[in-house]
């Protein structure tokens, strides 16, 4: 039996998020790491934001669509 016939199917994996998260998205946007967006504009030089700006940036952004969609926004982490 290969190891590919003893990989689980998406049906038995746990795909539900992490503890503490409502949602996969939810998950994203609150631990989301701006560096690598930051390392790549320093390259081309389209931006001057700081890694802690672009991540507030980030998260107010959600907030809003969720805010829009009746949810509580999210907080900081």
């Amino acid at each position: 039996m290969s190891q590919i016939d003893d990989e689980p199917t998406p049906e038995q994996l746990d795909l539900s998020p992490p503890e503490g998260y409502e949602s996969w998205l939810v998950y994203a946007v609150a631990t989301f790491d701006a560096r690598m967006a930051i390392i790549h504009t320093m390259f081309y030089d389209t931006s001057s934001a700081s890694r802690e700006k672009v991540e507030t940036t980030v998260l107010a952004e959600f907030n809003e669509l969720r805010v829009r969609a009746g949810l509580a926004p999210i907080k900081p982490r």
